[in-house]
């Protein structure tokens, strides 16, 4: 007769033997290789979004680092595409680089809880939107930063079990948290949240006795110091201009709503419920290992969700880092949720498949546009797809050799008139916030030199003029309409314009 432990034993392999190879590795190379022939087969039919195209753009002028972000996914982005092209294939390393990220998940997870909560929550980790389809496929910080901050975490783990990190894992760790702040400023968030899991213990706090943490924050800051020292030099604009943004200024909700509605969806088809419950019951055990992983990613979390009561910026990625970090809690959910029910399990291949076919029909409202010509009041205040449309239709406008310059109004513009002409000539923002756009730039280079002038039609009748006040003369050249699938997704206007007076320009560089 069989005791009650065997049986239970005998039970949860039939649930495992249902769905999964029998060795959590392998499930987990599965998943990852699933998803990342998914994201290579719909990388040709995705074209580059303004964010990567403006990666690209701003990582050719090297520097130590950059305005709104440290410089790692910049210099990696630049690495892309002189090794692939300026095109979507210059996206497949970051793909990679999700992979590894599953992976990374994966140990961390099966050290802390486990193997088979390894493979949920990779499972839950690869039916997320964001974190499937954004961060780990597109040319974004988030994709080197979630890599790091989690290979971070896993080298920090033994802490939270209890065990002593030698000197040489201390000094590892420090170096990847240093690199992940390369990536973004959110890991900065991620090393406070570790030293407050340390104080909270006793037994941790004994660490900071110790030489290895402090080796390891030192090691942290000397390869953050390209960043600083950059900032010091330029009057310290990339730290002034993210924490110009949780300045407050009112208190209203339109904009938490619509940004937690946004964490919401992104998080979804099969992230958010266990991430939430895995939480839940986090916060109620307060287990050593799970305060590690609490500490980790719940004040990101808290942070950029609620700064949007109180200030009028906010973005809905903000908070995804933090999200990252619980995501082992919600793996474990999964786990002992489908060692008494086969619900889990059920779960996964429905919102797989959800996630499967909204992804399949995503890639073709990219390529199309079909949505928005077939159901335009989706899209009453713009389609958001329409960042990925190629402006390739404008590079034979702008062929003239002897026009060594194009001045655009927003930089994002300039980041799809950059990916136009493929880089080859520089691409200048006669704003007040020009971005990137302005690293290394010495408009009275151009000073008397010819080149283009590149507006959306709609732009306003006085930025046209201020815009057109930068030359001698200026002369319409052409209008040109960016389409897909016969819709049009912007209207712009070329101008010729000969003798740059870049003093008369409203340019801003960061010497100023």
């Amino acid at each position: 007769m069989r005791t009650a432990a065997a049986a239970t034993e005998a039970e949860i392999k039939s649930i495992g033997g249902a769905a999964w190879l029998s060795e959590p590795s392998v499930q987990v190379a599965a998943i990852i290789a699933i998803a990342t022939t998914l994201k290579l087969a719909l990388c040709p039919f995705v074209g580059l979004g303004v964010n990567e195209a403006y990666a690209i753009a701003s990582g050719r002028s090297m520097s130590l680092s950059y305005l709104d972000h440290p410089p790692l996914h910049l210099w990696l982005a630049h690495g892309c595409e002189l090794l692939l092209g300026y095109s979507a294939a210059a996206r497949i390393p970051f793909i990679l680089l999700g992979a590894a990220t599953s992976w990374m998940m994966f140990v961390l997870a099966r050290d802390l809880f486990g193997p088979r909560a390894g493979v949920w929550t990779v499972a839950a980790l690869n039916t997320s939107i964001f974190f499937n389809l954004v961060s780990g496929n597109w040319m974004l910080p988030d994709g080197p930063l979630n890599f790091f901050l989690l290979a971070t975490a896993f080298t920090l783990a033994p802490t939270a079990l209890g065990r002593s990190l030698s000197m040489g894992r201390w000094a590892v760790a420090g170096l990847l948290a240093g690199t992940a702040a390369l990536s973004k400023y959110h890991a900065l968030l991620f090393l406070a949240g570790y030293l407050a899991f340390l104080l909270l213990d006793r037994d941790h706090r004994r660490m900071l006795l110790q030489p290895g943490p402090w080796i390891a924050a030192a090691l942290a800051l000397a390869v953050f110091s390209p960043v600083l020292i950059w900032n010091a030099s330029h009057g310290w604009i990339s730290l002034r201009f993210q924490g110009g943004r949780a300045v407050p200024h009112h208190l209203g909700i339109s904009l938490f709503f619509s940004l937690l509605c946004a964490q919401i969806a992104v998080l979804l088809p099969g992230a958010l419920v266990p991430l939430l419950a895995g939480t839940r019951n986090a916060a109620i055990s307060r287990r050593s290992e799970e305060m590690f992983l609490l500490c980790l990613g719940f004040p990101t979390v808290a942070l950029f969700t609620f700064i949007p009561l109180i200030t009028d910026k906010g973005m809905m990625h903000w908070a995804m880092p933090g999200w990252l970090m619980l995501m082992p809690l919600a793996g474990k959910y999964l786990d002992d949720r489908s060692r008494i029910s086969r619900r889990p399990l059920h779960l996964l291949g429905s919102t797989a498949a959800v996630l499967l076919v909204a992804t399949l029909g995503a890639g073709l409202e990219y390529q199309t546009g079909w949505l928005g010509k077939d159901f335009p009041r989706l899209f009453k205040r713009g389609d958001p797809t329409a960042d990925n449309a190629s402006w390739s239709a404008l590079a034979p406008v702008l062929s003239d050799s002897n026009r060594k310059f194009i001045l655009t109004s927003t930089w994002r513009d300039a980041a799809e008139i950059d990916e136009a002409i493929g880089g080859k000539d520089r691409v200048i923002v006669a704003t007040d916030d020009p971005r990137n756009f302005a690293v290394g730039l010495h408009p009275q280079t151009f000073e008397n030199a010819n080149g283009w002038i590149v507006l959306r039609t709609t732009t306003s009748n006085e930025l046209d003029t201020a815009v057109r006040n930068c030359f001698g003369y200026t002369a319409h050249t052409a209008n040109v309409v960016i389409a897909r699938n016969e819709r049009p997704d912007a209207s712009l206007t070329v101008f010729r314009g000969d003798r740059f007076a870049w003093r008369r320009c409203k340019l801003v560089t960061f010497r100023r």
